[in-house]
């Protein structure tokens, strides 16, 4: 089976598989999709099955029990099961924590993804929440490659649904080509972990033994930080020379939209 779907957590959130299921096709390149009713955790810990993506949707991280999706042991299982080249993502609230909570989420994700990298959704510079993305390799996203695939057939209903939350093409202001999907998307880079060795040095890493998170986040809810969380984490910004390639014209559209984006590089 090409994709396995399964809910975190008990029997009443089963509902969450059939809303998935509706908006994501039931067959994949032909193969059916196999749904796994199960809690997530336990299913990752239990499977001898590899996979190409795993992604870790849980809920805020001061529910009672999230913390336990945000751990070292949690996180590196995920890792034992990428197969190479594998990703896994995971999505994390900026809004109702503070600076502690999220260092604690994004220092305990780097220590097993140490080429990680942070995805920021956030508008004029304003921060909501945003999604950490891991590799066991070095990530490289050939920026044209990444175009191309968007602009074929098969990939319609990629694009159509960046489309449909606000992704859209831009002309260029400095003689680079217009901005595709591509451009646009990839201008949500927020930093990676190289850049973030100095702003996470005191994060509390959250273990199966400390669950530290679950009282770090217990402490910031109804706290509205999302934009200084941001602001901190853009202070360390560089451009990823190793991480984007492609034309050079094309990483120049790439640099105006991550400037646009308000992503400025310091001057050493």
């Amino acid at each position: 089976m090409p994709t396995t779907v399964t809910p975190m957590f008990g029997p009443e959130n089963y509902h969450v598989v059939d809303g998935i299921a509706k908006q994501n096709p039931h067959v994949v390149k032909g193969k059916q999709v196999e749904v796994v009713y199960d809690d997530g955790r336990h299913f990752v810990r239990t499977t001898k099955e590899k996979f190409d993506i795993i992604t870790s949707d849980p809920i805020d991280p001061w529910v009672k029990g999230c913390a336990a999706l945000n751990t070292v042991e949690y996180y590196q299982m995920c890792k034992d099961h990428l197969n190479p080249g594998g990703v896994m993502s995971l999505w994390i609230p900026l809004y109702e924590s503070n600076l502690d909570t999220a260092k604690s989420v994004i220092g305990t994700f780097f220590k097993v993804f140490p080429n990680g990298i942070i995805w920021s959704n956030d508008t004029g510079g304003n921060g909501y929440d945003a999604v950490l993305f891991g590799q066991a390799e070095p990530t490289r996203v050939n920026v044209d490659e990444l175009q191309q695939r968007l602009d074929r057939p098969d990939h319609q209903s990629v694009k159509q649904s960046l489309l449909d939350v606000g992704f859209t093409s831009k002309k260029s202001t400095l003689g680079a080509p217009e901005r595709g999907l591509a451009i646009e998307l990839l201008s949500t880079f927020a930093g990676q972990a190289n850049q973030l060795e100095e702003w996470s040095r005191d994060a509390q890493i959250n273990t199966d033994r400390n669950l530290r998170l679950q009282y770090l986040a217990g402490m910031w809810l109804n706290s509205y930080m999302g934009t200084e969380i941001l602001s901190s984490i853009l202070k360390y910004y560089r451009f990823p020379e190793d991480t984007f390639v492609g034309p050079a014209d094309r990483l120049r559209a790439l640099r105006e939209a991550l400037n646009t984006a308000g992503r400025k590089e310091r001057v050493h």
